[in-house]
């Protein structure tokens, strides 16, 4: 019984081990992409919001710390939300929201529910 105990114990973490959870689309590198790395590290380039050429002295200054946003900025800017349009789609949807429950209370009704 034990022997088996352990067989179940080591083929659940086996497949626990295997199991990986899904990878998303933008998480992948492709020989493209790594090309494009490649060359940009070849030519010791700066493009903004890619790569950045630090200096020894930048470096010091931020404790050798590499984490990429203290050299590269890859803040986007989002589009403004017209809140006034978004506030006329809530009261349209709200309205077409009520004629529906009121139509469904009506079946509801005629049904004897």
């Amino acid at each position: 019984m034990e022997s088996r105990l352990a067989a179940l114990r080591a083929t659940h973490l086996e497949q626990s081990l295997c199991s990986r959870p899904p990878i998303r689309p933008n998480s992948i590198l492709t020989g493209e992409h790594l090309d494009k790395i490649d060359a940009i590290y070849r030519a010791f380039e700066s493009i903004e919001k890619y790569s950045y050429r630090a200096t020894p002295h930048e470096l010091a200054d931020n404790d050798f710390n590499l984490n990429i946003p203290h050299y590269v900025d890859t803040f986007e800017e989002e589009d403004e939300i017209d809140l006034k349009a978004v506030k006329k789609e809530i009261t349209s949807l709200e309205s077409q929201l009520a004629t529906v429950r009121k139509r469904m209370n009506d079946h509801l009704e005629y049904l004897g529910l």
